[in-house]
């Protein structure tokens, strides 16, 4: 098993190495210094192939070895993510009825992807972070047994299956409410439940609306929720007039091409 690293840049420069030769490292550069703590990353030591990046963190002063031992928590969790989620992407590309033209792997990929950017952009930090792709990763799982409903289900299956990954119930908990808030209408109550349900509604205002929205009127035909285009315009017309981005991300990057699109579908219906 690889030791754990971390690699700190303060006033003095420092290297810590668990499993790996101690050694003291020159200072970054002025811009890399923080005044009153460190810069850093977080590693994992691999031999002679050298060291893999895992993320950043920011540490103050005076943080000693407990602020270490729980930096390396947070590096096991980004690892045991890593095989959770794929785990789970196996599952769903196994599991997931296929009329499922849009409520795909893709679209939970799309989502575990979106939380990423838009939850760097907010600001958050490397556990927030890991709660986010942890909800995206689950969020649809629930359409496996049925679409109605399926936030609840998505659950059920958190509950069933994060405790083989050692996260504990608090962090259950803030994953399952991250989840909930992808239910129609959304309704999110924190910064992490409107980061899910900006990433969920990302291509909304997106270049790719017109395909990514396409799947979606074909799986509700197979449902025999929608018959024919001209309808599903309006039912688009009404969704999207009616929806809002909840992120300063979504709203400075998604908002107008949000409003074009809303433009271009109402020129495609015609009076009955």
């Amino acid at each position: 098993m690889p030791g754990f690293v971390l690699h700190g840049i303060g006033k003095r420069g420092f290297r810590v190495d668990r499993g790996a030769e101690k050694e003291e490292r020159p200072p970054a550069g002025d811009s890399e210094i923080q005044a009153d703590g460190y810069l850093g990353f977080l590693c994992f030591f691999d031999g002679e192939e050298g060291s893999l990046v895992v993320g950043r963190f920011e540490q103050q002063a005076g943080g000693g070895e407990g602020c270490l031992e729980g930096i390396e928590d947070l590096v096991f969790g980004h690892v045991r993510f890593d095989d959770l989620e794929e785990y789970i992407l196996n599952r769903l590309e196994n599991e997931l009825p296929g009329h499922l033209y849009y409520h795909n792997v893709k679209h939970t990929m799309d989502v575990c992807i979106g939380v990423e950017i838009i939850g760097t952009a907010e600001g958050v930090n490397e556990e927030e972070l890991l709660y986010l792709k942890t909800a995206a990763l689950f969020h649809d799982m629930g359409q496996i047994i049925q679409s109605n409903g399926h936030e609840e289900i998505s659950c059920k299956y958190v509950r069933e299956i994060l405790p083989q990954y050692e996260y504990d119930d608090d962090q259950i908990d803030i994953i399952c409410d991250i989840i909930m808030a992808t239910q129609l209408p959304p309704n999110p109550q924190n910064k992490l439940q409107k980061i899910i349900c900006d990433a969920d509604l990302d291509y909304l205002g997106r270049a790719d609306f017109i395909p990514v929205s396409d799947t979606l009127f074909k799986e509700l035909c197979e449902q025999n929720i929608i018959t024919d285009k001209n309808t599903w315009n309006k039912l688009q017309v009404n969704f999207i007039s009616s929806h809002q981005y909840f992120t300063d991300f979504a709203k400075n990057n998604r908002e107008v091409n949000k409003q074009n699109q809303i433009e271009r579908l109402k020129s495609l219906i015609t009076n009955d």
